[in-house]
């Protein structure tokens, strides 16, 4: 059911442009969510840790999320958040 959602904002938001498709990582709840399945994706072997990625990658996440947080903590889970949104959007 959350994927489902999730692909439905995505979709919806998408629509504006790239940048507006990462706006349910800006919202506490869709940060928790994603971040829930992140940890499930990782923990079933969907998807590799975010820490192994390129840095390249790791920088494409932060340099969207800094824009919606400022502690380290919620920069961390936010950048979890996004790319769990985009594993799940293939975008």
């Amino acid at each position: 059911m959350f994927l489902e959602l999730i692909k439905y904002y995505v979709e919806r938001f998408n629509d504006s442009g790239i940048k507006n498709a990462f706006l349910p990582v800006k919202s506490c709840v869709g940060k928790q969510i994603l971040c829930g399945l992140y940890e499930r994706f990782v923990l079933d072997g969907s998807c590799v840790p975010i820490e192994q990625l390129p840095e390249s990658k790791k920088r494409y996440y932060y340099e969207i999320v800094k824009e919606f947080y400022s502690s380290k903590e919620d920069i961390i889970n936010g950048c979890k958040a996004a790319y769990t949104l985009t594993l799940i959007s293939g975008f």
